[in-house]
């Protein structure tokens, strides 16, 4: 019978992450956790802060913006739905033309 619960309990747990991942909860704070870490990595000196993310179903990708101390705000984007780690736009590197 304990056997019987733990497996029960184990198969909730595993549920809610899997509807926690597919109704976009989970990679949104990937995507967050991802995109902080790769401005404070990569543009120290610019002392931008986070200010939100969001999900575009038309690009099928996250958009992340941050502002810097005189009120700009930079966006860049993350693809993968499920799982945004990959910087598709960095509004630092882009080069016009």
């Amino acid at each position: 019978m304990i056997i019987d619960a733990k497996k029960l309990i184990l198969i909730y747990i595993i549920a809610l992450i899997v509807v926690l991942w597919i109704s976009g909860i989970i990679p949104k704070q990937i995507g967050k956790v991802f995109a902080i870490n790769y401005v404070n990595k990569n543009y120290p000196s610019k002392n931008l802060d986070f200010l939100n993310i969001d999900y575009s179903p038309i690009h099928n990708s996250y958009f992340v913006s941050f502002k810097d101390v005189e009120g700009r705000v930079y966006n860049f984007e993350l693809c993968s739905r499920y799982f945004p780690i990959t910087i598709w736009f960095d509004p630092f590197n882009y080069i016009e033309g």
